[in-house]
């Protein structure tokens, strides 16, 4: 964010850690904040 705040901008990030799912570039899923590691690895396995 501090470093590239126009693409920040440009994705809604308002808060770090930022996490953003593509498919076929489009954001599919997105969370912000501190996630467990089973719920990232549920998240990807969902979106796979």
């Amino acid at each position: 964010m501090d470093n590239c705040p126009r693409t920040a901008s440009q994705h809604g990030v308002r808060g770090v850690p930022a996490l953003f799912f593509y498919r076929n570039g489009a954001i599919v899923d997105q969370a912000v904040g501190a996630l467990p590691k089973m719920e990232i690895e549920q998240r990807i396995r969902r979106l796979l």
